[in-house]
């Protein structure tokens, strides 16, 4: 039975990993964000999935031999991790769903993963140039209106 298996993809090195995996004539799947700038992000970093057909033909040492891979996702000492295709085909049409579209919609609530403000909340206002965002927050008893690069930013609750 064929099934999807996720890979570890070494840090930056998404683009070499792509190639070397072409070159073997391996079916991958690197699902990507397309932002309205049209910058790829990866959905998943650091992680891709493997079409194979069984655990026990699984090329284990060409994986690990790879550009860019560390080999597949385990738990412990188990078999790789598997996924299902329904999986596989939701995150695909998600993808396309959301390609080109903002991330953020103005009035939404948005948390700061990262940088002076993290875990803070505040409201998205708008987007301010390619990929910086204004952001108002109530900090020390005052609304602020800030502006910061959109990848420090996530949806909050």
């Amino acid at each position: 039975m064929d099934e999807w298996y996720v890979i570890k993809i070494k840090p930056r090195e998404e683009p070499r990993a792509r190639v070397h995996l072409e070159n073997q004539g391996f079916d991958y799947y690197f699902p990507k964000l397309v932002l309205k700038n049209q910058k790829e992000e990866s959905l998943f970093p650091g992680y891709g999935f493997l079409f194979h057909d069984t655990v026990e033909n699984l090329p284990y040492h060409k994986i690990r031999s790879t550009r860019g891979l560390n080999g597949f996702l385990r738990f412990g000492m188990g078999e790789p991790v598997k996924v299902s295709t329904e999986l596989i085909d939701t995150i695909k049409q998600q993808e396309k769903r959301l390609a080109g579209k903002p991330v953020f919609s103005k009035g939404d609530v948005v948390e700061f993963r990262d940088g002076p403000f993290k875990e803070l909340q505040g409201v998205y206002l708008s987007d301010s140039g390619l990929e910086r965002s204004m952001v108002l927050i109530n900090f020390l008893n005052r609304e602020q209106r800030v502006q910061v690069p959109q990848r420090v930013l996530r949806k909050g609750a």
